[in-house]
């Protein structure tokens, strides 16, 4: 049986999503086939992608068609195998050919993970997913509907950690709103509290308050009516 004579001289790498791209990529021919290896990293806000592969047969014009394995749609990061029919495909083509790696991230609904509690000075994370794909998102922190500190423009890698102003006003009711492209998500409501908890502030004084003062009458020796605790207790024996 003859085959195909497959060059393969090299692969280029198309990072088109965001924080995602091909490594350990390699390709060889068995056969009829070419067997295509690669590892896709992928941010943590897009779980799944979808993969092709082009050829320089066609000057990357189109996916190729009569391929099996990790490609197409749903393709979660880790290692992975693509296998091309090159033959069925191309019929009596003879040559090299350069491949292209392509992943798209697949679009989940953008949403907003708040924390219950933040205190002022303190640092808090702040968490979202999904989003259109963009390589930043815009963070910003609202309260009924008005802006109460922006955080700017973030990389869109699912979380940030966030210091609360020290000087930021308490109360509740406020409200991550995160916005990635012309998607715009808000978190549940949060608080933001003091940074030391009243408790803490309070538990001295609740200290004090246990120590034991005893009262009695007053004479002509206590004018002040307070006697002392030792004063109360009985001397040492004398000698005997």
């Amino acid at each position: 049986m003859r085959f195909i004579p497959i060059a393969v001289l090299s692969l280029i790498f198309s990072n088109v999503a965001v924080a995602q791209e091909f490594t350990n990529v390699s390709a060889i021919a068995q056969g009829s086939k070419i067997v295509i290896s690669y590892t896709l990293i992928g941010a943590e806000s897009h779980p799944a992608y979808t993969v092709a592969v082009f050829g320089s047969h066609d000057n990357f014009g189109a996916p190729i068609r009569l391929a099996t394995g990790s490609v197409g749609k749903s393709i979660k990061p880790g290692a992975h195998i693509i296998e091309w029919d090159v033959r069925a495909e191309l019929g009596s083509y003879k040559g090299e050919i350069t491949f292209e790696l392509r992943g798209i991230p697949e679009l989940v609904a953008l949403a907003v993970k708040s924390p219950k509690t933040v205190r002022q000075g303190k640092n808090a994370i702040l968490e979202w997913s999904g989003g259109s794909g963009a390589k930043t998102v815009t963070l910003e922190v609202v309260q009924a509907g008005v802006v109460v500190t922006s955080l700017g423009e973030r990389q869109n890698n699912g979380n940030v950690s966030w210091s609360v102003p020290k000087d930021m006003k308490k109360g509740s009711n406020f409200q991550l709103r995160v916005t990635s492209g012309t998607e715009t998500a808000m978190g549940a409501p949060f608080a933001v509290k003091s940074k030391v908890p009243l408790l803490l502030k309070l538990s001295p004084i609740a200290l004090l308050a246990l120590i034991p003062v005893f009262l009695k009458g007053g004479g002509d020796d206590d004018p002040s009516g307070v006697t002392d605790v030792l004063s109360d207790l009985p001397g040492s024996p004398g000698p005997p």
